[in-house]
């Protein structure tokens, strides 16, 4: 039975990997380089690290990166592969997803990717493999990057995640995200400036959960937000 190697590293590490992977596919279109997918408890900053890429992508090549993210929790069979029509020949043809990117630059992040009916699954395996779904092909300057929580063997036990088969692991490089307090303590630092809830950090480092058994750093960040009204 063939085990899948797992690189366990944090966020930065992340963002730095992603940044080097996207500039290297512009460069190198014709060496295929397996999608990365993402795993890491909720709301430790996946979805999040995402949009710090394509920002400083866009700085750096000076010109837009987008970032197309599609929650496949909420799509159905046709949203991904298309819908069906006969053609001028009386052949049925699949019509382009409109998910499916095709112009400029970007990434198109498949949060949600272990939250899937099985036909999407099947739907995902071209895609990874090939860029192309039902023939359509993915834009060659688009990256495709998954994300998902972890199931019950890489403890997350807490979420009703499936497992991906063989076919769909072997068409990705798995990265387990893990978080850390200092990391996080300096980018809400900065964003927050002086915000008075983040001494909670300096003191009780422990109230921030990172493996999803407590405050996750979206939890505390959301509280972090200034009030939209001014209480009275």
């Amino acid at each position: 039975m063939r085990t899948f190697d797992t690189l366990e590293i944090g966020l930065h590490e992340v963002k730095d990997i992603l940044i080097e992977r996207f500039l290297f596919q512009l460069t190198n279109p014709k060496d295929k380089l397996r999608p990365i997918y993402l795993e890491g408890h909720a709301g430790i900053g996946k979805t999040q690290v995402i949009h710090q890429v394509t920002a400083q992508l866009s700085r750096q090549l000076r010109k837009p990166v987008h970032c197309q993210t599609l929650n496949l929790q909420f799509c159905e069979r046709p949203d991904f592969m298309g819908l069906p029509r006969i053609d001028a020949d009386g052949d049925t043809v699949f019509a382009r997803p409109k998910i499916l990117p095709k112009e400029g630059l970007g990434i198109l992040f498949l949060d949600e990717a272990n939250r899937v009916d099985s036909d999407i699954q099947s739907g995902m395996l071209t895609l990874l493999e090939d860029r192309n779904i039902n023939g359509h092909q993915i834009g060659s300057d688009w990256m495709i990057v998954l994300a998902g929580n972890p199931g019950a063997a890489a403890g997350g036990s807490q979420y009703k995640v499936g497992d991906f088969d063989f076919a769909l692991q072997d068409r990705i490089a798995t990265v387990r995200v893990t978080g850390n307090i200092e990391d996080l303590t300096q980018y809400l630092r900065t964003k927050y400036p002086g915000h008075p809830l983040l001494n909670i950090l300096e003191y009780s480092p422990d109230f921030i959960s990172f493996d999803g058994q407590g405050c996750s750093p979206r939890s505390f960040e959301a509280r972090s937000e200034p009030p939209l009204v001014s209480p009275i």
